[in-house]
């Protein structure tokens, strides 16, 4: 199995959860799943990285509606 199929199939078990899809954009720009349980293991960088891709679907969804 290659990343791109790894990728695929963790967007779609996000998905088949219900996750925020704010959050599933997030992953596939980072590359980072950010949880509760791991949040102090990922280093400042990658933590504001998650947080700009949930802040830039936010904008993108107000612009939409």
């Amino acid at each position: 199995m290659d990343d791109a199929q790894l990728d695929g199939m963790v967007v779609d078990a996000l998905r088949h959860a219900g996750a925020d899809p704010a959050y599933i954009r997030a992953y596939k720009r980072t590359g980072v799943l950010i949880t509760t349980d791991n949040f102090k293991r990922w280093r400042k960088r990658e933590l504001e990285e998650f947080r700009e891709a949930l802040e830039e679907w936010e904008r993108l969804w107000e612009r939409r509606n």
